[in-house]
């Protein structure tokens, strides 16, 4: 574990354990901060979308230690009501 806390720069990345997190990963953390849950809730949730989820699939994925295929990130971002759409041009 580091004892660097969670925090978030003026850039909107997420920042854990030391390490820049964005894009999808840093989108389900910031959103998991959001609703106050923990890893093991956003598992639980995600496995009733996709029961094969592994709760190791999650916890690693999120600690940026594994990727993860599509079916276990849309899980995740489904049960987090999230969706990904195309960046909005000016």
């Amino acid at each position: 574990m580091s004892d660097i806390p969670e925090q978030q720069p003026s850039d909107g990345t997420w920042v854990r354990g030391g390490h820049l997190v964005g894009g999808i990963r840093g989108a389900i953390i910031k959103e998991m901060q959001r609703q106050g849950l923990t890893r093991y809730q956003l598992w639980k949730t995600s496995r009733t979308l996709c029961p094969k989820l592994p709760s190791s699939a999650v916890y690693e994925f999120l600690d940026g230690r594994r990727q993860a295929g599509s079916n276990y990130i849309e899980a995740m971002l489904d049960a987090l009501r999230l969706e990904v759409r195309p960046k909005a041009t000016a």
